[in-house]
């Protein structure tokens, strides 16, 4: 599964971190690749949200789960550090979930504060999950195709089955996605040719339209797409507002 939970931020633009924990337990994935996750931010409570996350989903589904973390970028900003609220300076990243250990933890830096993290768990065998977040914005063109041209070549040595998930920030149009994709199949392409994809049926990951967010597949891994999901969150938990503006990618695989 991946999913950018928006610093915790509601479609509605509310601070709910409770939402993204209920959506993770109600699904229960395997692994979850989280962008946009943030520690000691003055906005969003000072909250360690990695291990709020990992804490709450843990109550929640009565298992042990596994979080790791590494941060994008920081500020020096103090404010929480300051009034005994927090443990660092403030700083956003990406993370990885499990309900059991995460082994063979590794991140890799990307241009302009950006960067992938990989781990395997137990559950998936052989198979290595990275997750990252490209740079946002038609301005930042020139940043998603450096990262592209980062990450593929240290994705690849990571060896095989291998599953890239994440934020892109670019349509399956995109020329800069092309590079991605001539090496990786979209599951939710290879699901939807099939008949076994679920959920939002016009495949927009964003709220406000747009499909951005990827589960994808080295080509030649000896993993199958059984199924596909783009969730509609607010139906989900029976919310009136969905529980970010991204939507997750929920895919299930079968290893040959």
């Amino acid at each position: 599964m991946t999913y950018n939970i928006q610093h915790g931020l509601s479609a509605s633009g509310r601070y709910n971190l409770q939402g993204a924990i209920d959506v993770i337990s109600r699904i229960q994935p395997d692994l979850v690749g989280l962008q946009e996750v943030t520690r000691n931010h003055p906005s969003y409570n000072c909250d360690d949200q990695p291990e709020v996350i990992r804490n709450g989903v843990g109550i929640e589904t009565g298992r042990s789960w596994s979080v790791t973390y590494e941060r994008e970028w920081f500020t020096p900003d103090r404010s929480c550090l300051d009034r005994g609220a927090g443990t660092d300076v403030e700083t956003e990243g990406l993370a990885l979930m499990a309900p059991d250990a995460l082994s063979g933890v590794q991140s890799f830096p990307l241009i302009n504060t950006r960067l992938a993290l990989a781990a395997r768990t137990a559950r998936a065998g052989p198979v290595t999950v990275i997750v990252t977040q490209l740079a946002s914005g038609a301005a930042a063109l020139p940043d998603r195709v450096g990262q592209i041209s980062q990450l593929l070549p240290w994705a690849a040595g990571q060896g095989m089955p291998r599953i890239l998930l994440g934020d892109f920030n670019s349509q399956p149009g995109a020329a800069e996605l092309q590079p991605v994709l001539a090496g990786y199949l979209d599951a939710w392409a290879v699901a939807t040719a099939a008949g076994v994809a679920r959920g939002v049926v016009t495949g927009d990951t964003r709220v406000r339209g747009g499909r951005i967010d990827y589960v994808l597949l080295a080509s030649g891994s000896e993993v199958e797409v059984e199924s596909a999901e783009i969730v509609d969150t607010a139906a989900l938990l029976g919310a009136t507002t969905e529980v970010s503006d991204h939507r997750p990618v929920v895919v299930r695989f079968r290893l040959r």
